[in-house]
């Protein structure tokens, strides 16, 4: 649009009712076309009013003002009313996840939105008018990204130490800084075994295989809705997770306490079982998670194993990886944790291949498989190596030397170390370190001749069966009343050999 002033308004204005006018044009390819008015307004979208607005302030050599929004609602908020609001949710106490993954802050379980809105009318009663529930509701979900999260379990003990001093008042002000940079270099060594998890389970390599695996809390058998049960003594059904990081996928040994324990044989015979049956032989890098029970994983019978596996198996590496204790949530804890739910929904138990079904079900992608394990399966780690491996060394290969002093000098210290590490070239050596991939190393040697031993292949129970405490065959009997139609299971359990049996060659003849 342009204006353009007519010649003969110039000669006589006072034959002209406007004093000026206005030819409108439309740019096209580069080029002004003149059009009328109403073209104008139409290809354009807008009204006569606003082209008339326009012009007014064409006159007045002025740019126009979008005014729209400027004028305040009679129903707004006031600021310092929400800033009330913000400091109200502020002020409850703010918990962090504790176990790895993604930092997520939470508030009490016990509390709710609508009992904070509560809470804080009955601290700004002048406000109950204004500040409605909707509105905190709404200020609560664009502001804070909290939840409402259960009581911490299993919590790890260092963290509520350093905690409980950063809330003493009596602490100075210099010892809550120095305990603040305790807290945050404990968390970082924590979320170290969990940002190692995710790198193996995004590695791409055909040649390497993470694994996970670990002990599921003991299940009872018989498991009836009996209150008399309550008070017995039950039969323990054993379930060990090994998880594939990369396919996501677990397999389950299950087998009663008759038929094994829960010591290194168990766990070195599953892993051992698990590495013939699931892992190919192109594999030559192996990296393993696992908490650190001393009775179970951590221990140097699996040390010992481990380190024959890369002297006499086709891998070439072998990484052993312990979470910061209180900080050992690992995959293989979500899979125990989808089978807790589906046996939850279950009031009847009473044999093991019971368990076994549900614990193919409790997963709806078919991800989990089920061994059933036989006694003669689990071999004698426990008294195999100690015929060709030291139990300990006095000191490292960097400090062993004659000229090193005697106080300088490293000894292995098992329950110290985060990290393991064996290779195929350095045969009955391990390099150890204190936190995973971490700066400072040392290396060890352990095999006392030059050609490492075969692994056992005798049974950890040449019995055939692993004693049950007779006090608690007595209680299986008294639930005999409540477990028939399965007469076949139980009275095999009640002829089983028991710990404490006056002469226990005639019970095992008994039970054959």
């Amino acid at each position: 649009m342009s204006e353009e002033p007519n010649e003969l308004m110039e000669q006589d204005t006072r034959s002209f009712k406007r004093n000026h006018t206005y030819v409108y044009h439309l740019k096209i390819n580069g080029c002004l076309i003149p059009v009328c008015k109403s073209v104008f307004l139409k290809v354009h979208g807008i009204s006569a009013d606003r082209m008339k607005r326009i012009c007014q302030l064409l006159l007045q050599e002025k740019s126009p003002r979008d005014l729209r929004g400027k004028t305040r609602s009679g129903n707004a908020i006031p600021g310092n009313i929400c800033i009330l609001i913000d400091q109200h949710i502020k002020s409850y106490e703010i918990k962090e996840t504790h176990y790895g993954g993604k930092p997520k802050k939470y508030l009490d379980a016990r509390l709710t939105v609508k009992k904070m809105h509560e809470m804080f009318i009955d601290k700004h009663p002048d406000l109950e008018k204004v500040v409605k529930y909707n509105f905190y509701y709404g200020y609560f979900k664009e502001n804070f990204n909290f939840s409402f999260g259960r009581p911490q379990v299993d919590v790890c003990c260092q963290c509520e130490s350093f905690s409980s001093k950063l809330k003493d008042p009596l602490m100075c002000d210099n010892a809550k800084r120095n305990v603040a940079a305790e807290l945050i270099l404990h968390k970082r060594r924590a979320k170290k075994f969990y940002h190692s998890l995710q790198l193996a389970s995004e590695d791409t390599n055909d040649d390497t295989v993470a694994i996970c695996f670990d002990f599921m809390q003991n299940l009872p058998l018989p498991h009836i809705p009996v209150q008399e049960v309550f008070y017995m003594r039950q039969l323990w059904v054993n379930n060990f997770c090994i998880h594939d990081l990369k396919s996501n996928k677990a397999k389950m040994y299950v087998y009663h306490e008759g038929e094994g324990n829960k010591s290194p044989n168990e766990v070195c015979s599953f892993i051992f079982d698990y590495i013939k049956t699931e892992i190919p032989d192109s594999v030559k890098h192996l990296i393993l998670f696992s908490d650190g029970p001393f009775g179970q994983n951590k221990n140097n019978t699996v040390i010992r194993f481990l380190m024959n596996l890369c002297d006499n198996c086709n891998l070439e590496t072998i990484t052993y990886n312990f979470p910061v204790r209180g900080h050992s949530y690992s995959p293989c804890d979500r899979d125990f944790g989808c089978i807790k739910r589906l046996i939850r929904k279950v009031d009847r138990i009473y044999t093991p291949e019971e368990y076994r079904e549900l614990i193919l079900r409790a997963s709806n992608t078919g991800r989990f498989s089920v061994h059933m394990v036989k006694t003669d399966e689990i071999l004698n780690f426990k008294d195999w190596w100690p015929l060709s491996y030291k139990k300990s060394t006095s000191a490292s290969d960097e400090t062993s030397g004659r000229n090193v002093p005697k106080k300088d000098k490293e000894p292995f210290k098992l329950s110290t170390y985060k990290q393991f590490c064996f290779s195929s070239r350095t045969k009955g050596k391990v390099v150890v370190k204190p936190f995973i991939d971490g700066m400072i190393s040392s290396t060890f040697t352990f095999l006392k001749c030059d050609k490492p031993p075969e692994l056992p292949n005798q049974p950890a129970y040449p019995q055939g069966k692993v004693p049950i405490n007779k006090k608690k065959i007595q209680d299986l009997r008294k639930l005999t009343e409540y477990t028939r139609g399965y007469e076949h299971f139980y009275n095999a359990i009640l002829l089983w050999p028991t710990t404490d049996s006056e002469n226990p060659e005639e019970v095992d003849q008994g039970c054959e």
